[in-house]
């Protein structure tokens, strides 16, 4: 719950240690993304929208004769796919709202690069939409026009763009006006990304930790919440690549899903306060604590790096514990079968 003086603080990460270890900002536009502005009700009913993401020893020659019928080893088989959309040091751009300044994910994201942090940069409104960044790219003179269109090729030079869309309408149906309104603007500045020849990261939300009171018809719990933003992102990301541009989902919401998940197992109620769900949220229960983006950093830079989650560096703000239990959790989430498809 918010506390009265409407100030969104972090919560104690204390509890998240326990079950994550036996286991293995954006808001509405108004209160959620701008923090306590009036939210805008669209439609009517109960299911209308409402605004509120080296090889081998080589044989001797005595062996030249038994080899044609020796056994041979798939070395390349045994170290699996490449998973990385950029190799080597990658710069990057995030581009979204509150639920990517709100715990600072891109500065969270630098920190995971250590000493080769090379450029990161980040265009990010309390609300915004990626149709109002769509907007805004197109306009001279804005700061997401510089790095996506009108700056030099060094300034639009970025390894990969990161879009966040506002926390409710990636999971509105897609005939709803703010949704047809979102996919044209990802595919708008992924055109622009691709043109600069960067690839496009869908940073994929999470739910609200106790459903979405202004659309209880689409999202009357977190689970049918992030049930819908899956399958909105993912639906985005088939547009986009349709569309001819690289493109890769970072599953933070399904993250979250698995804190959540891990919880439940344990017969433990995951929204109950202290939980170790509830310590991936804010007071608020919308935005990310200070774990939360911890956790949604480290899921970014593994799905563009392809790098184990495993071997990032801790959060210096977090007990190590605790950061080891949520890059463990996003280990488990980039194994997972069920995002293969979404990691290549």
């Amino acid at each position: 719950m918010p506390h009265r003086d409407g100030v969104v603080r972090p919560r104690s990460l204390a509890a998240a240690v326990l079950v994550l270890g036996i286991a293995a900002c954006d808001g509405p536009i108004g209160a959620g993304d701008a923090g306590g502005v009036d939210a805008l009700v669209v439609g009517a009913g109960p299911d209308a929208a409402a605004l509120d993401a080296a090889s081998l020893d080589a044989p001797m020659a005595d062996d030249a004769a038994r080899a044609e019928d020796a056994p041979r080893l798939d070395t390349a088989a045994d170290a699996g796919p490449d998973r990385s959309l950029v190799a080597g040091v990658h710069e990057v751009l995030f581009v979204g709202n509150s639920y990517t300044y709100v715990g600072d994910v891109p500065a969270r994201y630098r920190g995971l690069l250590g000493a080769t942090a090379p450029r990161i940069e980040s265009v990010a409104f309390g609300g915004y939409t990626l149709a109002q960044h769509a907007t805004d790219a197109a306009t001279d003179g804005t700061a997401l026009a510089g790095w996506l269109r009108t700056g030099t090729m060094e300034q639009r030079a970025f390894d990969a763009v990161v879009l966040q869309e506002q926390s409710q309408i990636g999971g509105f149906p897609e005939d709803q006006p703010d949704r047809m309104a979102s996919l044209a603007g990802a595919s708008a500045l992924a055109t622009l990304a691709h043109g600069n020849g960067s690839a496009v990261v869908l940073y994929l939300t999470w739910g609200r930790e106790h459903g979405d009171d202004l659309n209880p018809g689409l999202f009357p719990t977190y689970e049918a919440m992030q049930d819908r933003l899956d399958a909105g992102y993912r639906a985005m990301a088939v547009r986009l690549r349709g569309e001819g541009n690289r493109v890769r989902v970072a599953p933070v919401g399904a993250a979250f899903r698995a804190v959540h998940d891990d919880v439940v197992a344990l017969g433990m109620d995951p929204e109950a306060e202290g939980s170790a769900f509830d310590a991936l949220y804010a007071s608020d229960g919308s935005h990310p604590s200070e774990g939360g983006a911890y956790l949604a950093a480290v899921v970014i830079e593994a799905t563009i790096s392809g790098a184990d989650p495993t071997s990032l560096p801790d959060a210096t703000d977090l007990d190590p514990s605790i950061s080891r239990a949520y890059r463990e959790v996003a280990a488990r989430v980039m194994a997972d079968p069920a995002w293969e498809s979404e990691l290549r």
